[in-house]
């Protein structure tokens, strides 16, 4: 329903009044007002519902009024003194806010803010409309009430021509605004496409570079294999007699150095803690190999890599798999790196397929100082040094499904605390007891690393083999060799071991 009948009393007078829900309580005021032949210039008219005051602001139908619904009149001397706070809204002047008193007229208000200018001009008060032929009959008292503020709006009625006018000039704004967007979108997919076909051309492109490539790399094996296949051996061992003695003597001299044999150390069950010996130089114990076997040409380099790749080869082929068809490994070797450059190693030698990520876990955190505990994380030591997860999950899977713990038995992790500012070297980081102490000179490549000096040389025994071979062929290439062998030269260089055993 678009309107609404109320029950008004005053002083035991009741009369019934119809008008619209849009209407405000300020605008129903002043119709009951002059239903009940009230001045309105002397007072102010107060309507109450549930003997509570309603907001003159509000239209009826935002106020909890029903049709047929008892309201009670009260009056209120008018004060034209009173002062109130008006906010003018002008289109073109901006907002404006000043006081001035509730009995002056509209136009007096216009005149207050300076507004020249009223022709083909209504202001909206609440939501009424008045327009400019109004504006001196229409006090501002009886479109407010008793209010202490109000927001008035200037506004310009512009004719049916000029609305017109408007609207064309928007939807001409419209449509010049929607070509420019296709023509961006169309240059936007030309350029789409254009970097699609480049890529594609410059994939090609790489593919064929690559496969180029690639032949020339099998036409150059070839011919290098080829090459080695057709030396020519006698070439290889003909050496001069007075070489032989020096063989002999070298033989000699190589048996009576003393030779270091390396032997694995013996795995243990209890957990290991390798200290850093802070008065180890470990740079005066490196081993470093002599100039000359870094003296090699490319051709050789690449001889000698056909060689080895040949070697491996073979052997791939005669041998079977390390575990056959289960993949699972049958012991793990798990290193701890710590801040502190200390090594915990834990190994785990039995029922290996029963070890889940929770009991390594578990055992870090039996080992380590209490308040370190849950405040770390474990990651890999190698690259791409990937974090591993501790999570109920995570704890619950057993390491050899585990993608970081299927590759090698051998695990490197790195431990670090989870906060960048507790990340100290100075440690300790691991209890003492229940582990076995060692130093990090202890390490089994450490200690190989000190001993690669003292590893035995297997040149006697080649240039043994080649002095025998020597010998045997000598008696058939007397006559071949009397004539240019005495200034030859092998054409393989020392670094290059025919007979080198492959460990």
């Amino acid at each position: 329903m678009s309107s609404i009948t109320l029950n008004i009393s005053y002083k035991g007078s009741t009369k019934k009044i119809t008008t619209t829900k849009s209407t405000t309580i300020s605008q129903l005021t002043l119709n009951v007002l002059s239903n009940f032949k009230i001045s309105k210039d002397d007072y102010i008219g107060i309507l109450n519902y549930n003997q509570k005051s309603l907001d003159s602001s509000l239209p009826i139908r935002l106020t909890p009024l029903i049709n047929n619904c008892k309201l009670t009149l009260t009056l209120k001397k008018l004060d034209i003194n009173n002062q109130i706070n008006i906010r003018l809204m002008h289109p073109e002047l901006g907002n404006q806010i000043k006081s001035c008193s509730i009995g002056i007229n509209l136009f007096e208000v216009l005149q207050l803010f300076q507004i020249q200018n009223l022709e083909n001009s209504q202001l909206r008060i609440l939501n009424s409309y008045f327009t400019n032929d109004q504006y001196d009959s229409t006090r501002l008292g009886d479109v407010i009430g008793d209010s202490p503020s109000v927001v008035i709006r200037f506004e310009i009625i512009k004719s049916a021509n000029e609305k017109e006018k408007i609207l064309k000039q928007q939807q001409e704004l419209n449509r010049l605004q929607l070509e420019e967007q296709k023509e961006r979108l169309r240059k936007q997919r030309e350029q789409e496409e254009e970097a699609q076909q480049q890529q594609q051309i410059e994939k090609e492109q790489e593919q064929a570079r690559i496969e180029q490539q690639d032949q020339m790399d099998i036409d150059q094996e070839k011919e290098q294999d080829e090459k080695y296949q057709h030396d020519d051996l006698p070439i290889e061992i003909d050496k001069p007699a007075v070489e032989s003695n020096e063989v002999d003597k070298g033989l000699v001299d190589q048996a009576n150095q003393e030779e270091y044999t390396y032997t694995e150390p013996e795995l243990q069950k209890q957990p290991q803690l390798y200290m850093p010996n802070p008065n180890t130089n470990h740079s005066s114990q490196t081993y470093e190999n002599p100039d000359e076997d870094y003296q090699m040409t490319i051709s050789q380099a690449k001889t000698y890599h056909n060689i080895i790749k040949n070697t491996i080869a073979g052997k791939n082929k005669s041998k079977s798999p390390i575990n056959g068809p289960d993949k699972t490994p049958k012991k793990y070797l798990i290193r701890i790196k710590f801040p502190d450059n200390s090594i915990l190693q834990i190994n785990y030698l039995e029922d290996v397929s029963s070890i889940k990520f929770g009991q390594l876990i578990k055992s870090i955190d039996e080992l380590i100082l209490p308040q370190y505990i849950d405040l770390y994380d474990l990651k890999l030591g190698y690259p791409p040094f990937t974090k591993l997860t501790q999570t109920f999950n995570a704890n619950n899977e057993f390491l050899y499904n585990m993608p970081d713990f299927q590759s090698n038995e051998t695990i490197t992790l790195i431990w670090q605390l989870i906060k960048n500012d507790l990340n100290i070297n100075k440690g300790p980081f691991v209890k003492q007891q229940n582990v076995i102490i060692k130093t990090s000179e202890d390490l089994p490549e450490r200690v190989l690393e000190r001993k690669r000096g003292e590893l035995p040389d297997d040149e006697p025994k080649i240039k043994k083999s080649q002095t025998s071979s020597t010998k045997s062929i000598g008696s058939s290439t007397t006559s071949s060799s009397s004539t240019g062998s005495s200034n030859s030269k092998s054409i393989l260089p020392k670094w290059f071991k025919l007979n080198k055993k492959s460990s």
